[in-house]
């Protein structure tokens, strides 16, 4: 544990966050799986997998060439939002998950700072070209979009569907 007041080196920052986003994406694997039935569900979180995937691939980008952006989160950030993902992992280890549950963790965890980190953290990446250009695409926040239409497509609660409005 490193004392408080002491920053984190930030290969560290970057690793944790790496870990962060592919945890993320095994959650959103995981709910493929839990609705393996339906098809279209199914895809869904496979895609925003593979979304959190090219995240965590950017973050080693960065790590892999010492590309680190000025301005670093506290590792009091950092532990939060592991401490935030073992909560809603242990959440959707239930046995049973319905597709409300599936979305509120989701909401969780695309409304979370993890999102914005991962955005200022790479932004340093100039090159190559097609890295940059993937940077920018994954940097448009969609993914609290995409969750808003497919609660709405997937027959998500009313209640989960006005989450959407009260996260803006």
């Amino acid at each position: 544990m490193i004392p408080k007041g002491i920053r984190m080196e930030p290969g560290l920052i970057y690793g944790d966050l790496i870990q962060c986003e592919d945890r993320s994406a095994e959650l959103y694997l995981e709910f493929s799986v839990r609705f393996y039935d339906h098809v279209d569900v199914s895809w869904f979180w496979i895609e925003l997998a593979m979304d959190e995937k090219q995240h965590a691939g950017l973050l080693q980008h960065c790590l892999e060439n010492t590309c680190f952006a000025e301005q670093l989160p506290s590792k009091e950030t950092i532990i939060g939002l592991k401490r935030r993902l073992e909560r809603l992992e242990t959440r959707a280890a239930g046995d049973v998950l319905s597709i409300d549950d599936a979305f509120e963790i989701a909401i969780e965890i695309e409304s979370s700072e993890m999102e914005d980190l991962s955005h200022k953290l790479t932004a340093p990446i100039a090159s190559p070209p097609h890295v940059v250009q993937k940077r920018l695409d994954l940097s448009k926040k969609e993914h609290l979009s995409k969750l808003r239409t497919a609660a709405e497509r997937f027959g998500a609660s009313a209640a989960i569907r006005s989450r959407f409005e009260e996260i803006g």
